[in-house]
């Protein structure tokens, strides 16, 4: 379930916004936008219609200039996908993809069968270390057995901050 889950997350693109949120250049050349203060009415006028909450910071509506969109709520442009990325969590390094609306369940997934995962692993090789630490296992074995223990242990504590 580990892989399976892994393997959604990577290939699972991330979401984009609906069509009704592009805006075209067609729209541009229909409002004949000259200046800065016309496209932000123009942007008003074209939000009113669309289910937005979210703001600028200077109270103005969100627009990606690379994608041409009114970026709706928790919409974020992901530099190294090079797209706008609905309910965008974080790019993930390891996945090679964006964390977001269409795959955060199986990232989350992910998480939770490695973290069941490495307490197999360090709960069931528990014995053998006590064994070893008491002497009575050799040390041939004990010691790649005591390597793998604890770093199943230091990647489950490093997956559970993650979580």
């Amino acid at each position: 379930m580990l892989v399976w889950s892994f393997i959604r997350t990577m290939r699972t693109p991330p979401a984009t916004p609906p069509r009704c949120f592009h805006w075209l250049l067609a729209m541009k050349e229909q409002y004949k936008i000259e200046s800065e203060e016309e496209f932000q009415v123009t942007l008003w006028e074209a939000a009113m219609e669309l289910p937005i909450i979210m703001l600028s910071k200077d109270t103005s509506i969100r627009f990606c200039s690379i994608c041409q969109l009114i970026q709706p709520d928790r919409c974020h442009h992901c530099v190294k996908c090079n797209m706008c990325v609905l309910k965008k969590d974080h790019h993930c390094v390891w996945l090679h993809n964006c964390v977001g609306f269409s795959n955060y369940k199986y990232f989350l997934l992910t998480l939770l069968y490695a973290i069941l995962y490495l307490l197999f692993i360090s709960a069931s090789s528990l014995q053998y270390v006590i064994h070893f630490w008491a002497g009575k296992f050799p040390d041939a074995l004990g010691k790649p057995l005591l390597a793998m223990v604890f770093l199943s242990t230091l990647v489950l504590i490093l997956v559970l901050f993650l979580l």
